[in-house]
């Protein structure tokens, strides 16, 4: 259950990307057009459908019991088994994405919090009760399991799934162990969602006045706009501000990473990992060798990036370097705004050369609504791609603010 579960899942991807809109001022969601949010109904038309499904489906976890102690006895007990893991897992996403996007949207909203945490129980109960999927599969051995597969045409469209378990047998407990690593899973989310809360809704954001005498509230968003101003002396008091504030809370923002550190730990050392890396790449069976090639090959070309640097600074006219400096425009009066119906048009004509059925779907994601396009007061900073509920369509996290790199 919990690799199906984490392959939706991980297509979450989170993006350290602060925005605000592109006229510099927070929009409340009641002036956002219907056309630029997310049409969330596609998931559930409402609330009470969404405790509905939920309901329905808690009632449903015991089934997958069934097949406990079957799987390697015949194809029909095991291809039951991962139906059954599959359309369960399905249902756990798609509810799980509805609530977390819920919250998403306002993360002051104590009611989608609360949801989000009914549905992050409900997955940890599932996933304890079918625990014992993966270590029962680890006592076959290749030849049954490719028996298996050829004879029952049926089971695979799971060979990789199969395999992969398999491939992984030496990180793989007991059951009585692995019902144990489940039931951490609740626990395990804890330091992520208490950074997501405080970031975005309580934390005290400052405000600053600007060269021009306008007011800055420098939030993640505001932090984001103001810091490529043109003006130097506006973008160092930015940079000053924004981060002595985060300053005053570094035990705090400590805390909550050595916790999600910990948590990384725990499962590496537990599961049998060399390493937290070995752990993290060996979901998608990648070597170590190649996020080390990576680092490598970085550091063997910080020579160009150093002539980059070097160019910014002489183009600025600046005798010292800021960090500051790093988002200012290096060409003087060009200021590039983009509306987001521009922003549209360029991304559009980007995908000509990739042929007319990729522009059709990516025309989908404007027409249907699949995406959330402003930042609003509480709204989730950063951005992500939702693909966790498999019968629907992706959903997509924006906080755009016009600027050229938003397009």
């Amino acid at each position: 259950m919990k690799r199906l579960w984490m392959l939706g899942v991980s297509m979450v991807i989170g993006v350290s990307l602060f925005a605000a809109d592109g006229k510099g001022q927070m929009r409340q969601r009641a002036e956002v057009p219907a056309g630029e949010m997310w049409r969330i109904e596609d998931l559930y038309a409402s609330d009470q459908a969404w405790k509905q499904a939920k309901s329905d489906l808690a009632g449903r976890l015991d089934q997958i019991l069934q097949y406990r102690g079957t799987l390697t006895q015949s194809v029909s007990q095991l291809l039951g088994c991962l139906r059954l893991n599959s359309d369960i897992s399905k249902e756990l996403g798609r509810l799980h994405s509805y609530a977390s996007m819920k919250a998403d949207e306002d993360t002051r909203n104590a009611t989608y919090l609360a949801m989000k945490q009914e549905i992050e129980l409900l997955v940890t109960e599932y996933s304890t009760r079918a625990s014992f999927i993966e270590p029962e599969l680890v006592t076959l051995d290749k030849t049954k399991m490719e028996a298996f597969l050829a004879a029952e045409p049926d089971l695979r469209v799971y060979r990789l799934y199969l395999f992969d378990i398999l491939r992984s047998k030496a990180h793989t407990l007991s059951q009585e162990e692995e019902k144990i690593v489940a039931r951490t899973g609740q626990m395990a989310d804890g330091p992520g969602s208490v950074y997501t809360v405080f970031s975005n809704a309580e934390m005290p954001y400052p405000e600053i006045t600007l060269s021009d005498g306008a007011k800055a509230v420098l939030n993640k968003a505001g932090y984001a706009l103001h810091r490529a101003s043109p003006n130097r002396a506006d973008r160092e008091a930015v940079f000053q501000a924004f981060w002595s504030a985060i300053n005053k809370f570094r035990q705090t923002f400590g805390v909550q990473l050595y916790s999600h550190l910990q948590t990384h730990v725990f499962y590496a050392r537990t599961k049998n990992y060399e390493s937290c890396l070995h752990r993290a790449l060996d979901r998608n069976n990648i070597p170590t060798e190649v996020y080390h090639e990576l680092v490598a090959n970085v550091h063997d070309n910080m020579d160009t990036f150093h002539r980059y640097l070097q160019l910014r600074k002489r183009m600025l006219g600046v005798d010292t370097l800021k960090y500051s400096d790093i988002y200012a425009p290096v060409v003087k009066g060009l200021d590039l705004k983009y509306t987001f119906e521009e922003a549209k048009k360029l991304y559009l004509d980007a995908l000509q050369p990739l042929g007319p059925e990729y522009r059709s779907a990516a025309e989908k994601a404007f027409e249907q609504r699949w995406i959330d396009v402003y930042p609003t007061p509480g709204k989730r900073s950063g951005a992500y791609s939702n693909g966790s509920a498999y019968d629907v369509h992706p959903y997509v996290l924006l906080n755009y603010n016009g600027q050229y790199d938003d397009v």
